[in-house]
């Protein structure tokens, strides 16, 4: 899974996401933090709302974020 990531939020819930920003392929999984049911790329700041598929809440774009159950 070099190119996935499991992340879980505070309520629980784990998803799998992309492991690469797409603004500026930055690594999540050194410079992404979850704020409630959102990640968020630290290096400039790009949201994506796990809950609604990880769509960027400022542009359009994905990191392709799915629920899963068994993690």
């Amino acid at each position: 899974m070099e190119n996935r990531l499991r992340i879980k939020t505070p309520d629980g819930k784990a998803y799998e996401v992309d492991r690469w920003c797409p603004h500026a392929n930055t690594d999540l999984s050194s410079r992404g933090v979850v704020l409630g049911s959102k990640l968020v790329c630290t290096k400039h700041n790009w949201t994506f709302a796990l809950d609604q598929g990880g769509k960027c809440t400022s542009a359009d774009a994905t990191i392709n974020a799915c629920l899963i159950n068994d993690w």
